[in-house]
């Protein structure tokens, strides 16, 4: 049986897109190969096999090879850069000692493209294959003054000469599939994103919303720079003497931030229930009327198509959704959505007061049932296979 080394930056029992569609990769082809996945664990937490689902601790062909890291701020560009250079460096080191036939590089993990490009270059005998969930070398492209061009120009130059390392590179969308291919001359495939079945069985089965006083709004995910949930807290400010409450899940490097908004506006009608367990973020769910989230509206997030889509849709809920580019194609293929300007308070707020004023919050079972039957990520990451 011939081994895959996985190398990204999270893995399960974290409930994070990357760390979710590494597990999910791992078992699927742990079906046909053994595989040794290296990663990065919580900052802080010592790995624990029993956090793991019983699917994974049980699979004889995946063997884990974690690597701890302590707490770190990633409020400081330069200093976030060097921690995780270190990072990516300990990431290479350990999966140096793992003797493999394929290397599987999954990014966005900023410094882990031209760490893991330095080791493999020149390995000819092994299969090196890149993952590119975000085209990370345009997270500067926006940012205006003088130092930020000069790195955006290096970061692109540096992710660009790395590519050459690989043999083939895996995108999520079509668009970045587009983008690569005009930096990158061998096989570029899009194998894209989805919810694990696990996740959807849980959240297709919360039935209808609840029969309360409170309209409750709720947002699950990281909490950062591209969701820019300041905007949410804005509109709860503006929807302050109404009976809709909003509940944030979820946690990032912006939270802290929003708490102290938050405080200084007098809100009290906006909870932040920090990162819970599943259970606890399914209760979420079903006590949710309306379900929201953003993405900025600048050139690097165009080509993202958020697990948030599909997670959402798996609940039959409403969706309000702020975003331009390919996630906004995706999600006009779903009904029971509201796609809204991103960044603004006054559409955001004016379309929770449209649907609230309509009173009607009826489960979607055609969301739930196109999830099902198209988006469910084992499916779709079978299609590893042929690259492989």
């Amino acid at each position: 049986m011939k081994t895959i080394n996985l190398v990204c930056g999270s893995f399960s029992p974290e409930r994070t897109a990357g760390a979710n569609r590494a597990s999910i990769l791992s078992k699927v082809l742990s079906e046909r190969f053994q595989v040794n996945v290296i990663y990065l664990t919580k900052p802080g937490e010592v790995f624990n096999i029993n956090q793991l689902p019983l699917n994974l601790q049980q699979n004889v062909n995946i063997s884990f090879y974690p690597v701890y890291i302590g707490k770190f701020s990633k409020s400081n560009f330069l200093k976030r850069t060097i921690t995780e250079t270190k990072h990516a460096l300990l990431l290479m080191k350990k999966c140096k000692t793992l003797s493999a036939d394929t290397q599987i590089i999954s990014i966005p993990f900023l410094m882990l493209l031209p760490i893991s490009a330095m080791y493999l270059a020149g390995r000819s005998k092994q299969t090196r294959i890149l993952e590119i969930r975000d085209i990370i070398w345009k997270y500067f492209e926006f940012k205006k003054g003088f130092i930020n061009k000069v790195i955006y120009h290096t970061l692109t130059y540096i992710c660009q000469l790395s590519l050459k390392a690989f043999d083939q590179i895996v995108t999520v969308t079509e668009s970045q599939k587009t983008q690569v291919q005009k930096v990158f001359s061998r096989e570029v495939t899009c194998i894209g994103n989805g919810l694990d079945k696990g996740t959807f069985d849980n959240l297709s089965e919360i039935g209808g919303t609840p029969k309360t006083k409170s309209i409750n709004i709720s947002y699950v995910g990281s909490i950062g720079y591209p969701q820019n949930l300041s905007i949410l807290v804005d509109a709860a400010k503006q929807l302050q003497h109404t009976n809709i409450h909003i509940h944030i899940f979820g946690d990032g490097p912006s939270k802290k931030d929003l708490e102290e908004q938050t405080s200084r506006l007098k809100l009290s009608n906006i909870t932040f229930h920090g990162s819970v367990d599943f259970e606890r973020l399914k209760e979420g769910y079903i006590n949710s009327h309306l379900l929201y989230a953003q993405l900025r509206d600048i050139p690097s997030l165009k080509t993202a198509e958020p697990t948030k889509i599909f997670e959402y849709a798996a609940t039959g809920r409403k969706i309000i959704f702020g975003i331009k580019g390919d996630g906004e194609k995706l999600l006009s293929n779903f009904e029971n959505v509201s796609i809204i300007r991103p960044d603004s308070v006054d559409a955001l707020t004016s379309e929770i007061e449209k649907i609230v004023e309509s009173n009607n919050f009826d489960i979607s079972h055609s969301n739930i049932e196109k999830v099902n039957t198209s988006y469910l990520r084992e499916s779709i990451t079978s299609k590893y296979f042929s690259v492989t």
